[in-house]
């Protein structure tokens, strides 16, 4: 039986883990003091400690009474006071008062970062004397006029930036933000309209982000959008490329370009054999990824003629449109051979039949950036789960457990699984057997560890020989 620091991680998790066990536990792992039946002297236990970090998972307990909040606020490691500004749902109103005047602005800007705050508590921050705080509060919705004013104005040329990043900005100072470097190209934005003159200045600034912001701007020159199309700056090509109006020639020259440069970071071994010709690829590529979002609003407004655009990123904005589009668009873009199209196109559905969710699940691969598969859009049916349960890949495998009345057998066939991501999956599972469950506490993968000490059907005994077992020091 593993005594690894990932089982007790787990049994730090577990709903079912006894009282008694929990003073053990907590000196061999700081995750326990965020276990919802932490009792109130161990509580107390961990306010006297001088391991910030265990007060970091006290702050973030569920269960935490709101007594302990306001000597949290009073913790000597900031840490475990930003803890309690990020994790508690809400903050009692002495609590947030000494939050307002903590005396590391790490902590205050945090808490600038909330947007449930009060309009008294906001308009503080916006005033407080670490610029870094001020710059936090610059986008909170409760600000009134003047105090945005002021933050446009302020002496800190980050604060002046998120201010005028956040808006509103008054017409009658935007000749002021454009002149200065600190604010030039979030004020572009606020222009409407652009003038001839003023576009052009923007168009031609010896800062990329200026002529980025240029280069999306909708009042645009025709002449402009050419000249911006030829920018050095892979950022100001792709809204270019990205934007309504560039010729279809333009566009397609774009994005030869920033495709073609991408590829200089393919690869690691080319920052070994040329870093700067690296890094320039890694900044077309990222340009190109950047697109979206805002930019491509015109597309979602008129999607169909972008629906089969040889470009990827037009496709995924037409998809948002879902069932809209005209059933034969939609299956195309389905069928579609970039991932992102499918999985927007899946997103915008309100449903999809068992047999399109299968399919775009075996064409579906991991992403780092996005984690959403097409089954979490839309759950199969649990004959499918149960039917998926001795397919050939283990990813289809991986979503069988996803049948709450998953039958024993089938529970105890994933934990013996030969792939980890299977009986992470199934670990959990109410319905796992205890004879398959107890041999994934010694599983080689720590993940399925975890998931099997968490289980709250393991055996009180077990969970008593875990935390026996388990060594002072292995923190996690």
């Amino acid at each position: 039986m593993t005594t690894a620091p990932a089982a007790l991680r787990g049994l730090a998790a577990n709903p079912s883990l006894p009282s008694d066990l929990l003073p053990a536990l907590l000196a061999r792992t700081r995750r326990a003091a965020c276990h919802p039946g932490l009792p109130r002297p161990l509580m107390e236990s961990v306010l006297h400690e001088a391991d910030g970090r265990t007060g970091i998972e006290l702050a973030r307990n569920p269960a935490l009474p709101d007594d302990f909040r306001p000597r949290l606020a009073t913790h000597p490691d900031p840490w475990v006071r930003t803890a309690l500004v990020n994790f508690s749902e809400d903050l009692a109103p002495g609590v947030l008062d000494r939050l307002l005047t903590d005396p590391d602005p790490r902590v205050r800007t945090f808490l600038a970062r909330r947007k449930d705050l009060p309009p008294r508590a906001a308009g503080r921050l916006a005033a407080d004397a670490a610029p870094e705080v001020r710059a936090a509060s610059a986008a909170h919705p409760a600000l009134d006029g003047a105090v945005r004013l002021r933050l446009l104005a302020d002496p800190d040329a980050a604060v002046r930036n998120a201010a005028c990043a956040a808006g509103p900005v008054p017409p009658a100072l935007l000749p002021a933000l454009l002149a200065d470097p600190a604010t030039r190209a979030r004020a572009v934005a606020h222009l409407h309209p652009l003038p001839p003159g003023t576009a052009a200045g923007l168009a031609a600034d010896p800062d990329a982000a200026v002529r980025r912001e240029a280069a999306r701007h909708p009042g645009l020159p025709a002449r402009l959008i050419e000249a911006l199309g030829r920018d050095p700056d892979p950022g100001v090509r792709a809204r270019i490329l990205a934007r309504k109006g560039t010729s279809g020639a333009l566009r397609a020259r774009i994005h030869a370009e920033l495709t073609a440069g991408a590829e200089a970071a393919a690869g690691v071994d080319a920052f070994l054999d040329d870093p700067d010709a690296a890094l320039e690829g890694l900044d077309h590529e990222l340009a190109l990824k950047g697109i979206g979002g805002a930019e491509l609003a015109w597309v979602r407004d008129d999607p169909l003629p972008h629906a089969a655009s040889p470009y990827a990123f037009f496709r995924r904005a037409a998809a948002g449109a879902g069932d809209a589009l005209p059933p034969g668009v939609v299956a195309r873009l389905l069928d579609d051979a970039d991932q992102g199209v499918r999985t927007a196109m899946a997103a915008a559905l309100p449903s999809l039949a068992p047999g399109v969710v299968e399919r775009l699940e075996r064409r579906h691969r991991h992403s780092a950036k996005d984690r959403t598969r097409p089954a979490d859009l839309h759950p199969l049916p649990v004959e499918v789960l149960r039917r998926l349960a001795g397919d050939a890949e283990p990813r289809m495998r991986a979503l069988a457990p996803r049948d709450p009345g998953l039958p024993a057998g089938l529970a105890a066939a994933l934990a013996a699984d030969p792939d980890a991501s299977v009986r992470r999956a199934v670990a959990g599972h109410p319905l796992l057997p205890v004879a398959a469950l107890l041999p994934l506490l010694a599983d080689g993968d720590e993940h399925v560890v975890e998931a099997a000490a968490a289980h709250p059907g393991l055996p009180v005994d077990v969970m008593r020989r875990l935390v026996r077992a388990g060594r002072v020091g292995q923190g996690g």
